[in-house]
């Protein structure tokens, strides 16, 4: 395992300890997997 699927792991379980759902955690990991990767990296500050 690499460590981006071992991140996604972590994610997900985090998820779905939080949600109680498996498909409720699939789609919050999802979302939150996906979001830097919509986000302009020169948006990003740092605090």
């Amino acid at each position: 395992m690499d460590g981006s699927e071992k991140g996604w792991t972590c994610l997900r379980r985090v998820a779905y300890r939080t949600l109680g759902s498996l498909s409720g955690a699939d789609d919050a990991a999802q979302k939150t997997w996906l979001r830097p990767a919509r986000t302009d990296a020169d948006d990003i500050e740092n605090a």
